[in-house]
C-alpha cells in the first residue's frame, strides 16, 4: 500500500494533533481526524475501522490507557507523538519541531525532522512517502532527547521573556531587541560552537562578576553562574 493510499487516523484535539492534520492534509493524503471532546465512542469505532494507521496526538498519562480502551485489537501500527513516553504497546514518532497556535507554511512541516525509536525496525519505511528526514534514536535515550528538546526550545524563551522586561524598565523597547535576537540565531546556526561572544567567551572573570552582581534577584544571579559553569563543560565548548 502506498503511503498516499494509506488512511490515517489522527486522534486528539490539542496544537500537536491540529498542525499533523493540517499537514497530512497538504501532502494530499488520506487522513481522518477524532477528538473526545467533540466525538463519541461510535465515531471513533467507525473511524477506526477504515484507519490503516493510527497517530496518538494526546497527553502522555494517557496514552496507555487509551490504547488499552479502545486500540488493544487495532491492527495497524499506531504511533503516539511524545518525545519521552516509552510504550510496550506503542510506536513513537517525535517531530523536531515546536508547534505553536498557527500553523506552518508548508515548507516548513517538509523540512522537520521525524524521531522515531531504533527497535522500531519498519518505522523508516512507513514514513518512506514523507518528505522529511527520518531518524531513530534508541527507546532509551528518549527521555535525554526531549530533555534537549524542552532546554534548547523553552529555556532562551523564558530568557528573553524576562530581558525584554527588563530592558523595558531601562527605557529599550522590545522592537530594539529584534536584531540582536536575529542575529543571535543566525549566528549560532552559522556558528556552531563559535558564536558564544564578551566575557563568557573571553573567560573575563572580572566583567562576569561584576554582571551577576548587577542583576537584581537570586534566581537570575544563579542562572548566571549556571551557565558560566555550564560554558566549562567539555561538550559546551566543542
Amino acid at each position: 500500500m502506498t503511503q498516499h493510499n494509506t488512511r490515517y487516523l489522527v486522534v486528539g484535539s490539542g496544537r500537536m494533533a491540529t498542525h499533523w492534520t493540517a499537514y497530512l492534509g497538504m501532502l494530499g493524503m488520506n487522513c481522518s481526524q477524532w477528538a473526545r471532546a467533540s466525538d463519541d465512542a461510535a465515531a471513533l469505532t467507525s473511524r477506526l475501522a477504515d484507519a490503516d494507521q493510527v497517530f496518538l496526538a494526546i497527553s502522555d498519562d494517557s496514552l496507555e490507557g487509551f490504547h488499552d480502551e479502545h486500540l488493544k485489537y487495532f491492527a495497524g501500527p499506531v504511533y503516539h507523538f511524545s518525545g519521552c513516553h516509552l510504550s510496550p504497546t506503542m510506536r513513537s514518532c517525535h517531530p523536531l519541531m515546536t508547534f505553536g497556535t498557527e500553523l506552518h507554511e508548508p515548507d516548513v512541516y517538509r523540512s522537520l525532522t521525524l524521531v522515531l525509536e531504533s527497535e522500531d525496525a519498519d518505522g523508516p519505511s512507513l514514513f518512506s512517502g514523507f518528505p522529511n528526514p527520518v531518524v531513530s534514536i534508541p527507546a532509551q535515550s528518549k527521555p535525554l532527547y526531549h530533555a534537549l528538546c524542552v532546554m534548547s526550545c523553552n529555556f532562551p524563551q523564558i530568557i528573553w521573556k524576562n530581558t525584554v522586561a527588563r530592558f523595558k524598565q531601562l527605557g529599550v523597547s522590545a522592537d530594539s531587541l529584534s536584531p540582536l535576537l536575529s542575529v543571535t540565531l543566525e549566528n549560532s546556526l552559522n556558528i556552531p560552537g563559535g558564536s558564544v561572544t564578551g566575557p563568557l567567551a573571553r573567560n573575563d572573570a572580572l566583567t562576569i562578576e561584576k554582571n551577576i552582581q548587577s542583576l537584581h534577584s537570586d534566581a537570575e544571579k544563579e542562572l548566571y553562574r549556571s551557565f558560566v559553569r555550564f560554558m566549562q563543560l567539555p561538550d559546551s565548548r566543542s
